[in-house]
């Protein structure tokens, strides 16, 4: 029996672009897609290999220091107004796995 690996990511902000992106990336085989778009994350990151900020909320700004120091999650920025995608921290750059997510974030915005 073939088993699938189920990646997991949670988005960050209030904007149109992450609640668009929640609903395509719910879509996507293979992505288990969490929201928080509070002052504050969840204590309990377990289990959790990408996290998406939106770098144009004002609340962002606070959490990236704790955020880029939570191991083994790779954390990007999106900017919608200059329409990038920002690998800030953490994982491989080159795995198939972060350019896959790169590849996705990119064509949702």
């Amino acid at each position: 029996m073939e088993t699938t690996t189920v990646h997991k990511i949670l988005l960050y902000g209030s904007s149109i672009l992450i609640a668009r992106l929640t609903s395509k990336l719910q879509l996507q085989p293979g992505w288990e897609v969490f929201r928080a778009d509070g002052s504050e994350l969840a204590k309990d990151l377990d289990g959790i290999e990408f996290i998406v900020a939106d770098l144009r909320d004002a609340r962002t700004p606070r959490l990236l220091p704790r955020l880029a120091k939570t191991p083994s999650v790779t954390l990007i920025g999106l900017d919608a107004l200059t329409n990038t995608v920002t690998l800030l921290a953490g994982g491989e750059p080159q795995s198939p796995t972060t350019q896959g997510m790169l590849f996705l974030l990119r064509e949702s915005m």
